[in-house]
């Protein structure tokens, strides 16, 4: 282990749940990636560089997400499977961490026993696939999954951004971005329609299993750059767009911004538009 390796581990000791969670990414990186392109690696250039700001902002989330759940730091990372950012790719951070982030939404939005479940169900028929929760809202039990969506135009950015770029990108991402029509719309709505078949699955194993009133699919998209936001009404359109036997689709855009979910949910307490 060389010295900035130690350094970059060491700097996790009083966040206990980016400890557990991305030890082994740190040490991944190191190991694994070349010097060169480390700094696609979003956690590592927090960690790596001590940002005391953004590690207690990011181990704020991860603590809010594990006691609305009542795991610990060890129960957390297995839950949401963080040994699989053992990767080269930079993005799979994004799709560890979109469930964590919906599970401090729904909470803040009034759902309650908000329960993180295995990925299988035993059965006396096997196995079967489930929903990534259940969760309580009102009266009725929902099964919720979440699926990530990546547009090829993000994914092909990224890898071509230099250091300075990705500096700059990520910092621009902090700001509020005035959402505009998006030329990808439709791009959006062709990536979160393959998603709707796998997704389906799982919650209609989870209803049939688990005594569940409504299911609910949410899509988490993280554009790029703060000018690849489609304004709400472009999310919405695409979700209504969607044919499927799912009884809500939502879309959470990013790490802040709470889900945009069609049609409105009974409770009444999502930001819905109209």
């Amino acid at each position: 282990m060389n010295d900035c390796q130690r350094e970059a581990l060491n700097s996790l000791q009083g966040y206990p749940m980016m400890d557990a969670a991305f030890r082994d990414h740190i040490i991944y990186i190191y190991t694994k990636v070349p010097e060169d392109q480390r700094h696609r690696y979003d956690i590592f250039e927090i960690i790596s560089k001590r940002n005391a700001e953004e590690l207690a902002r990011v181990e704020c989330w991860l603590s809010k997400a594990a006691e609305i759940l009542g795991l610990n730091a060890e129960q957390f990372a297995q839950k949401f499977d963080f040994k699989t950012l053992r990767t080269d790719d930079p993005e799979k951070l994004y799709d560890v961490l979109a469930e964590p982030l919906v599970a401090i939404d729904l909470d803040a939005q009034g759902f309650t026993s908000i329960n993180k479940l295995d990925r299988y169900i035993p059965t006396c028929e096997g196995s079967k696939p489930t929903a990534d929760f259940t969760a309580i809202l009102g009266i009725l039990k929902f099964a919720i999954e979440v699926k990530t969506v990546r547009l090829e135009k993000d994914v092909q950015e990224l890898i071509r951004l230099q250091p300075k770029e990705h500096e700059k990108r990520i910092k621009s991402l902090r700001l509020s971005p005035v959402p505009k029509p998006s030329p990808w719309l439709e791009d959006f709505k062709k990536a979160i329609a393959t998603r709707i078949g796998p997704a389906t699955t799982q919650l209609e194993s989870t209803r049939q299993y688990m005594e569940i009133d409504r299911t609910m699919l949410i899509f988490y998209y993280r554009p790029v750059r703060s000018s690849h936001f489609m304004s709400p009404a472009s999310y919405k359109k695409a979700l209504q767009c969607m044919k499927s036997k799912i009884d809500y689709l939502g879309c959470k855009v990013g790490f802040d911004k709470e889900p945009i979910i069609s049609p409105p949910l009974p409770s009444g307490k999502y930001p819905f538009l109209k």
